[in-house]
């Protein structure tokens, strides 16, 4: 009985320790609204051919949490946007979103977030039978899997419409969430 009582009284120590600044969110890039250009205003002229154009590059956010209905990304070309502290997040043509925390060190290994595997792609709409494929829609679907070390994990499916694109800054609100999964004790966790 002592046996277990100590050992609960050390892990409640090293995991204590680690986890009582409760801020382990990144902080969010300041931003000068005056550089941006070649912003796209009318839905009308948004088709998926000009949000590739865009997209395709490298972007800076803040930390992507399981709960955040919108996202918003910075242009890493930016000379006035701090990369440091910060995720690096590549939207790239196969599909693959290639996402790399920019942070140095930390004080402790728990809460820093992580991300094992992100996809993006268009919303699928109406069937064209002529081409035997879908007309996609300026829809963006986002699958992320990741989470927090010794916190938490999560895996998501979410429908973005984008509020605005420019070549500096894009702004996503979720629409429509495909699948939702997120636990808290870090050690279970479903299988694929």
């Amino acid at each position: 009985m002592k046996r277990i009582i100590l050992t609960i009284t050390i892990l409640i120590l090293i995991f204590g320790s680690c986890t009582n600044n409760n801020k382990s969110e990144l902080g969010i890039v300041s931003r000068n609204k005056k550089n941006e250009n070649k912003t796209v205003e009318k839905k009308a002229e948004l088709n998926t051919e000009i949000i590739k154009e865009y997209i395709l590059q490298k972007w800076i956010s803040k930390t992507i949490e399981y709960n955040d209905k919108s996202l918003t990304f910075y242009s890493f070309k930016e000379p006035k946007i701090k990369a440091s502290d910060e995720f690096l997040i590549e939207f790239k043509e196969n599909g693959e979103l290639d996402l790399r925390n920019t942070t140095k060190s930390y004080e402790c290994a728990n809460g820093i977030p992580y991300l094992d595997k992100a996809t993006w792609e268009f919303q699928k709409g109406l069937y064209k039978p002529e081409t035997n494929d879908y007309h996609l829609t300026n829809n963006l679907i986002l699958h992320i899997k990741g989470g927090k070390l010794a916190e938490n994990r999560f895996e998501f499916k979410r429908e973005y419409k984008i509020k605005s694109i420019s070549e500096n800054k894009i702004e996503l609100i979720q629409v429509h969430s495909i699948l939702e999964k997120f636990i808290t004790d870090g050690n279970n966790f479903y299988t694929e």
